[in-house]
């Protein structure tokens, strides 16, 4: 019975930390990022008190209801200009068809509400599940300038990890507005990136409550550490490629 206990507590372990590191938008291959999206709903379902929706179940609702209208005012509102990762200023006068580039960038979006207007995706990104059906542009690190412009993108939103430069740059040559913004893997890299392109998009609102739900995770995975009177020993193993 003890070593049956001890089993569940590392098994419960293992699946809150793929579920925050889905939350975060950690991983970037296809395969990997469909199954800790996947574990981070789950994650969310525990964390959110009686009474509240989950924040799949919130970002749903509020796509549902309100992303039609609030993609419109970010297309036709007022510019945005934004300092990006490369020191560029960028003005943000059109999000009416936007390409996103990285699966975090991607997760980000449409967790923001703001997926209707994303026309292309690069191959990494593989959720939510509707993006499966959305055209592709290649890998975000080896993109062609000309297959992105063949779709007629208004917008490209990407970090630091897109490239190679020079196709980032055609892109803004040929008049695209392109964000880029600093791909920093850890917890406040995550909140700087979904602030960003929440701004960009006119959904700062929905930005911060985004980041407020990751803040509910973390805080409970750490209560949960901090209740625990055992500590197992646990192995996380990343693995990138195919087999």
């Amino acid at each position: 019975m003890i070593l049956k206990n001890r089993f569940n507590q590392c098994i419960s372990l293992v699946t809150l930390l793929a579920a925050l590191l889905g939350l975060l938008g950690a991983c970037a291959m296809p395969a990997e990022s469909e199954g800790l999206a996947s574990q981070a709903k789950i994650a969310g379902e525990a964390a959110a008190p009686a009474g509240e929706s989950t924040p799949d179940e919130s970002t749903e609702t509020e796509s549902t209801e309100t992303e039609s209208t609030e993609t419109e005012s970010a297309a036709s509102g007022a510019p945005v200009e934004i300092t990006d990762a490369r020191g560029e200023t960028v003005i943000i006068d059109d999000a009416s068809r936007i390409v996103t580039l990285g699966g975090p960038v991607t997760e980000i979006v449409f967790a923001l509400g703001a997926g209707k207007p994303v026309v292309a995706v690069d191959t990494s990104s593989s959720y939510p599940p509707e993006v499966r059906d959305l055209p592709q542009v290649g890998y975000q690190r080896t993109l062609s300038a000309e297959g992105v412009l063949a779709l007629n993108p208004t917008l490209i939103l990407a970090t630091n990890e897109a490239g190679p430069p020079e196709a980032i740059q055609q892109l803004q040559d040929a008049g695209v507005d392109v964000l880029v913004l600093e791909s920093e893997d850890t917890v406040e890299g995550v909140k700087e990136k979904i602030r960003g392109f929440a701004r960009a998009l006119g959904r700062e609102a929905e930005g911060e409550a985004l980041i407020a739900r990751i803040e509910a995770a973390l805080a409970e995975a750490r209560a949960y550490v901090a209740e625990s009177s055992e500590r197992p020993r646990v192995m996380f193993i990343y693995a990138r490629g195919a087999a």
